[in-house]
């Protein structure tokens, strides 16, 4: 740990000569990321962990000091490694969770001379939400950090006993500042309004009894700006795939915000469904993967919600999935086998209802056999036979 502490201490310096910052700061969280990954053994990262959040010299001591320090170039980068340390912990212990989403929160508020360091702010956030929501306490969640940490499932100190006062005011406080964050802000924010998004989301799939009392005015959010960005000449693919994360997530909790009678009347579903064929219909050079891999993520966990729309265009849709389980990229050829699991599930369950005419019923089902057929007859490759077995 010498060795950490020591790096950490020299980030630290930097704060005192900002204008030798910009070349010491990038090579010090290399050499800080380089131990925190791959020279620290596992049994020592509950101290690693304890050394950036809480120490004097720490990650977020960082962050605090240099808030609004427009002298002191790359910050975001410091933000960026504290998230990939969230996500390298994500499968271990992070007693901390509650106290750095507070801590980061308010230095999202706090922070007014870069939207990219705020943007690089909330995306540890999103990451804790996603990874800790089964240990999070949710009465200890906010927007103003405690004074000291306080640990998850353990006895509450005199100061973190004052923040459970109102359950869930914490998470209703996060979810006001965001919606208004994301309404004002101004400047160059799609990134920062996408995190934005996929941040309102998961507070509503893991906090859903907390974030139940403005649905209303969240659901427009996702959708007035996937129907803004689908119209629009030139598309932002960052805020397209915020849009649809977040709406994935919110749909978990809140089906209704696509399936109630008035979203019927508007024909909500309908447009969501258009949404996403455009979103997994990948053009031929695409440079990032977000749109479709949201989309498909939509597809694995709501195909039930569109099953009518998957079944009318099946044939479209599962020549696009099937292309993408092809894909390689594997994170995206993961979430197609899983959407086409999810799809064919909808296509069969969807047969059996004798909602159709029959003949309708019978071409489709004619169709998937065929292709299953001439998946195991002609094909040898690993893939073809794992999409046919699926068909099947």
């Amino acid at each position: 740990m010498e060795a950490l502490q020591k790096y950490l201490a020299e980030l630290h310096e930097t704060c005192k000569q900002a204008s030798q910052t910009q070349t010491s700061i990038l090579p010090l969280i290399g050499d800080i990321k380089s131990i925190c990954f791959h020279e620290i053994e596992p049994s020592n990262l509950s101290l690693c962990t304890d050394i950036l959040v809480t120490s004097e010299i720490g990650i977020l001591s960082f962050l605090q000091k240099t808030c609004n320090r427009k002298d002191i170039p790359k910050r975001e980068e410091v933000a960026h490694f504290f998230h990939e340390y969230v996500q390298y912990m994500r499968y271990r212990q992070f007693p901390y969770a509650e106290y750095v989403v507070c801590s980061l929160m308010s230095l999202f508020r706090r922070e007014q001379a870069s939207n990219t360091v705020r943007n690089a702010f909330l995306s540890p956030v999103n990451s804790i939400l996603q990874h800790y929501h089964d240990t999070i306490n949710p009465a200890l969640l906010g927007v103003t950090p405690p004074p000291t940490p306080v640990f998850s499932n353990s006895t509450l100190s005199a100061s973190g006993a004052a923040n459970t006062a109102s359950s869930g005011q914490g998470v209703r406080e996060m979810v006001d500042t965001l919606m208004r964050e994301f309404i004002t802000v101004r400047g160059s924010v799609q990134s920062l309004k996408s995190t934005i998004l996929c941040i309102l989301g998961s507070l509503a799939e893991y906090f859903p009894d907390d974030v139940e009392y403005k649905i209303q005015a969240l659901s427009p959010l996702f959708l007035d700006t996937l129907q803004g960005q689908f119209k629009a000449k030139k598309q932002d693919q960052r805020l397209i795939a915020g849009a649809l994360e977040g709406l994935c997530s919110l749909l978990m909790c809140f089906p209704s915000v696509v399936t109630s009678p008035a979203a019927v009347k508007n024909k909500v579903l309908q447009h969501l469904y258009m949404y996403i064929r455009a979103s997994v219909n990948l053009p031929e050079k695409l440079a990032r993967y977000d749109v479709p891999r949201a989309a498909l993520k939509m597809l694995g966990k709501h195909s039930y919600i569109l099953r009518e729309y998957c079944v009318e265009d099946c044939k479209h849709l599962y020549d696009c999935i099937t292309t993408l389980c092809l894909h390689t990229n594997k994170v995206l050829r993961g979430l197609a086998y899983d959407a086409l699991d999810a799809f064919l599930v909808e296509v069969a369950a969807e047969l059996t209802r004798q909602r159709r005419d029959p003949s309708a019923d019978r071409e489709t089902f004619s169709y998937f056999i065929m292709k299953f057929w001439s998946m195991l007859s002609q094909s040898s490759r690993v893939s073809d036979i794992a999409i046919a077995t699926r068909v099947c």
